[in-house]
Parts: C-alpha cells; sequence; structure tokens
C-alpha cells in the first residue's frame, strides 16, 4: 500500500483525484466507454460544500456499485478536468513542483537501464539488443515481478504475476471480455496490435501509442497514487521496489516485507549500492 503521508483524503474536495491524460490514438484505437451519463448527472446535482463533509461511508451510499474507481472518476471531473494523472501524482508527493515529471521520467531511466541487465542476471530478462523497443518493453515488464517476486502466488485464473500489470491482446480478444473477466480489479496496461489501453477494474480510461509503452510503468503508479488503491498480493513487491526507487516516496514500515527486504537488498548490492 502506499505511504499514509501520500495518501489520498477521499473526503476533502481539495484532494479528490484524477487523470486527463491526452492521447494521440493510433487507428484503429481501443475504444473506450464514456462513464455512465446518469452517475455523472447524480453527482453533479450535490453541492460542492457537501462534498468535503462526506465520509467514505456516506460516499459509497451515494454512489452504489461495485467499482469505486467510476465514482472517484466522476468526482475528479467535476472539479480537475484539465489535471493529468502525472500531474496529480506530483501535486500529492512534490506539492505540484513542474519539476516533478521530468524527475520522475529521468528516475525510471535510471531504474530501468540497470533493471535489464539486472533482469539478465536473475535469468528472466534477455540481452536488451536482442528486441526492439515495445517488445523489450514488454518483456521487462513481464520480469519485473520476477526480479522483485512476492511470496504470494497470483490467482489461479491469472497465471502469471506479470498479467496484474500487462495484457497482450490476442488478435481475436475483446477487451470488454477481458476486463470483465479479469480476477484483479487493479490497474492494468492493455497490449493490442494497434496500440496500449489502461483500464482499471472494469473501466478503460486512456488509449496510447505502443511506442510510449516504456513509460507505461509509472502510468500505472500514478494511478495507483491517484485513486489511492491497495497493491496486488502478487505484485506487491515489485510495486513496492518501484515505489521507492522509481517514485521516490518512502515506504511504510508496515509495507515494509521481508520479501520487499529480501528484493531491495539484493538490488542494491547489484547495482553497487
Amino acid at each position: 500500500m502506499i505511504d499514509s503521508g501520500a495518501a489520498l483524503n477521499l473526503i476533502n474536495k481539495d484532494t479528490v483525484n484524477g487523470y486527463n491524460i491526452p492521447t494521440q490514438p493510433c487507428s484503429p484505437p481501443i475504444q473506450i466507454k464514456a462513464v455512465n451519463d446518469t452517475l455523472i448527472d447524480h453527482v453533479a446535482n450535490i453541492s460542492a460544500a457537501v462534498l468535503p463533509t462526506l465520509s467514505c461511508d456516506d460516499i459509497r451510499d451515494l454512489f452504489p456499485g461495485p467499482e469505486h474507481f467510476l465514482r472517484r472518476k466522476t468526482k475528479w471531473e467535476m472539479f480537475h478536468k484539465d489535471k493529468e494523472v502525472m500531474n496529480e501524482l506530483g501535486r500529492i508527493l512534490d506539492k505540484g513542483n513542474p519539476r516533478f515529471i521530468p524527475k520522475l521520467k529521468a528516475h525510471w531511466e535510471n531504474f530501468y537501464s540497470k533493471a535489464q541487465f539486472y533482469g539478465v542476471y536473475k535469468k528472466v530478462l534477455k540481452p536488451p539488443m536482442t528486441l526492439d523497443g515495445v517488445k523489450h518493453s514488454i518483456a521487462m515488464m513481464k520480469a519485473l515481478p520476477e526480479m522483485f517476486p512476492s511470496p504470494v502466488a497470483p490467482p489461479k485464473k491469472m497465471g502469471q504475476a506479470s498479467k496484474a500489470m500487462l495484457h497482450i491482446l490476442e488478435p481475436t480478444e475483446n477487451p470488454d471480455s477481458f476486463l470483465k473477466g479479469r480476477p484483479l480489479s487493479c490497474p492494468v496496461l492493455i497490449v493490442s496490435e494497434n496500440n496500449c489501453m489502461l483500464a482499471v477494474g472494469t473501466t478503460p480510461v486512456t488509449a496510447f501509442p505502443k511506442e510510449d509503452l516504456h513509460e507505461g510503468v509509472l502510468y500505472l503508479m500514478a494511478y495507483y497514487y491517484a485513486f489511492h488503491l491497495m497493491y496486488p498480493k502478487c505484485v506487491a513487491t515489485v510495486l513496492s521496489v518501484l515505489q521507492t526507487e522509481v517514485i521516490s516516496d518512502a515506504i511504510h514500515a508496515r509495507d515494509a516485507t521481508s520479501s520487499y527486504k529480501k528484493a531491495i537488498s539484493e538490488w542494491k548490492k547489484f547495482i553497487g549500492e
């Protein structure tokens, strides 16, 4: 779970969060369904002065249904239409510092370059020169949970832990059917023949070119923060490592599990820190 010091307060209007990532659609793009209009109208009728007084239980009562994400997205659309999820991550962690995103991307590039060789060392990746950019990004995301493994196995229906983060869509596979059949509701990147989609729960939220997949991990982490989502146990270790090594956010003591401590110790030893 993300550090409580950076967590969102869902009953405070000023910290209701979301995203609006500008997209450059490929042709044909994965289609993204609009948020339920009735739900938006219902939320819009609630006075802005009342929202800060609502408890989490009140929010559940007012916006029933299985997808907390839809409720949070709708509230965000009311107040933060011009914000991007990466900017929101910067607001949470660095008080909106305009240098946050360039700094974050630099941290990721540094981590990525070292992780390529760490994956080879751990025998879960081939040498980086053997694959093109998109294929290597896919290979890296599949390998990350093996580099920093969690002791809890993924749901049997899922198979591999990496599928909690990434799914490669088959040519005949319907993305809606895939999302409805997922055993987990955490953020996931879906890669099709033409582009990529990011979804939370059963809700697709944005699409972007496959060439940008190398930054997909950053968007995944941003959504975990923006919606204060718990890390799935099967990938909790790798997400915790990304939290401390890439996002540069301290991990809460209760989340510093033995598997995280072992993984980070082995990583630090490999990179000489």
